[in-house]
């Protein structure tokens, strides 16, 4: 409700074209207030901090109110605080890269700038799939190898089987913030790399957790994580090639308070407008990943391990208070 709420206080009181044409901010720190870059980066970081403070009091709320009554949190203040740092900072750097170079594809791109838009994001995606599990989680949580033993030989002799490249194998400190479990993979190639969380070794049994990365084995094996991959760069692809009808549209600019033609502008209206497609498109993400999950849970059971996968998953629901009985309308939108 409170973002719905702030969503529509912004649109109505044309908050974007305010910060936008707000000139006063730039030049006070000695840049040029009319070029798109500087108005972009200021636009985009007071939006950023307006968002942030909001946001501070319901996540303090919801995880040393709710979810400590829950038995949940496990978050110190401290890290709390250092957590918001460290993230702050990382989203600065990450607009001041992106920002300047979507601004100079769709001014160099031309009539066809949506292609250029469009393999730049997909590029970049790559290689923050690669920085961020590299360098980024790292700053955030501290990641060890898998202690010799029994879980570890079963787990590497299922990649084996499987012919899963497994490179590595380990265990991510997050019960410093939460008592949740999981497990995923990632990595290119033939360098894969499985995590656990160390909640999923103190809340299941070896052949347990060995089911539940059979689960998540189940995925790399069908190919999930390519599919979903390949239907999101498609949807992104038409949302810019959609866009690059509307680009050139002041009259829309001018219903949202603007005085004055920049692409940039022109993106990020059209985005506002555009959002209804998102939610229809995110549903079908949402039906299309149930069906996925569904199928990896199938792969973890021929695998023979039904039994451990039933316990483990009970586990997990009992340790994680999910909800068996949601309603039906949001779990059809949000579960999958």
């Amino acid at each position: 409700f409170v973002d719905f709420a702030w969503e529509m206080a912004s649109l109505y009181f044309l908050l974007l074209a305010f910060i936008w044409e707000y000139e006063a901010g730039i030049a006070y720190i000695g840049l040029d207030p009319t070029n798109e870059i500087y108005k972009a980066f200021f636009t985009f970081f007071c939006l950023y901090m307006i968002s942030t403070v909001m946001s501070i009091p319901w996540s303090l709320y919801s995880n040393f109110v709710i979810k400590q009554k829950h038995g949940f949190n496990t978050m110190t203040l401290k890290l709390f605080i250092t957590d918001l740092i460290k993230s702050s900072i990382l989203v600065v750097i990450l607009m001041a890269i992106v920002i300047p170079l979507i601004v100079k594809i769709i001014e160099w791109g031309g009539e066809h700038f949506y292609l250029y838009l469009f393999t730049f994001v997909v590029i970049f995606t790559f290689i923050m799939m690669w920085i961020v599990p590299n360098f980024i989680m790292p700053l955030f949580n501290k990641y060890e190898d898998v202690e010799e033993g029994d879980l570890k030989k079963k787990i590497y002799a299922l990649a084996d089987k499987l012919n899963f490249p497994l490179k590595k194998l380990f265990v991510v400190d997050h019960s410093q913030r939460s008592n949740h479990s999981n497990a995923y993979f990632f990595g290119f190639g033939s360098n894969k790399r499985i995590v656990l969380f160390d909640n999923l070794l103190k809340h299941l049994e070896t052949d347990e957790i060995v089911a539940v990365v059979g689960h998540e084995l189940g995925h790399w094996s069908m190919y999930h994580n390519l599919l979903n991959m390949i239907i999101s760069f498609s949807s992104l692809f038409v949302t810019f090639y959609v866009f690059s009808f509307v680009i050139e549209r002041d009259d829309i600019l001018i219903d949202f308070g603007f005085t004055k033609h920049y692409n940039l502008v022109a993106l990020l209206v059209f985005m506002e407008i555009y959002s209804p497609v998102d939610y229809i498109q995110n549903l079908i993400r949402t039906f299309i990943t149930r069906i996925f999950e569904f199928q990896a849970d199938r792969f973890a059971n021929d695998l023979g391990y039904k039994k451990e996968l039933m316990k483990g998953l009970i586990r997990l629901h009992i340790k994680n208070k999910a909800n068996l009985n949601p309603d039906p309308l949001y779990a059809t939108y949000h579960f999958s």
